[in-house]
Formats: structure tokens, C-alpha cells, sequence
């Protein structure tokens, strides 16, 4: 008789080890879904951050073929290119006035 209830005080541990182990993961599983919403919301604030820095790299980037496109071929804009080279050369134009202020 001993060893039919043997028998089933072990079934019971196993099935309440079991039980444990499957609230467990319950619990986790919700527990990452509370921090997966959290970080879901970081991410789309980082995307819309991301989003915009490349809008205004896009921007540059047209601004800046376009300042290439004047300066190379055919077409050049002389002024640009005039423009240009006194600020590299550290130039002054023949219209241009030089004021230093005094310490």
C-alpha cells in the first residue's frame, strides 16, 4: 500500500513543479511584453529622429550636386566659381571692403 501513494505524492510534486515552471514563463512573457512596449516606443522615437536627420542630409546633399553641376562642365557659374576661390585664397573683391575692428 506504501507504494501506490508513493506514486502519487511524486505525481503531485512533478505536477506542481510543472505548474511553477509554467506560471514562471507566464510571467515572463508578460513581463517582456511591458518592457518590448516600452522599447517599442524608444525605437520609434529613434526612427522619427533618424528620419528627419536624413531628410536634412537629402536636402544638402541636393544643394550640393546642384553647387557641382555649376561648377563643372560646360556651365560654369563664374561668380561661384569666382566666390569660391577667394575663400579659399582668403581674397578680397575688387568691390570689397576689408573692416577690422579695433581691440
Amino acid at each position: 500500500m506504501a507504494k501506490p501513494r508513493l506514486k502519487s505524492r511524486v505525481s503531485v510534486f512533478y505536477f506542481v513543479i510543472a505548474a511553477a515552471v509554467v506560471v514562471g514563463l507566464a510571467a515572463d512573457a508578460w513581463n517582456d511584453d511591458s518592457r518590448g512596449g516600452a522599447q517599442l516606443a524608444r525605437l520609434d522615437q529613434e526612427i522619427r529622429a533618424l528620419d528627419e536627420k536624413l531628410s536634412e542630409l537629402d536636402q544638402e546633399k541636393s544643394f550640393l550636386e546642384e553647387r557641382n553641376k555649376k561648377l563643372s562642365g560646360e556651365t560654369v557659374d563664374l561668380d561661384l566659381l569666382d566666390e569660391r576661390r577667394r575663400a579659399v585664397f582668403g581674397e578680397l573683391g575688387s568691390q570689397e571692403v576689408l573692416i577690422v575692428p579695433a581691440d
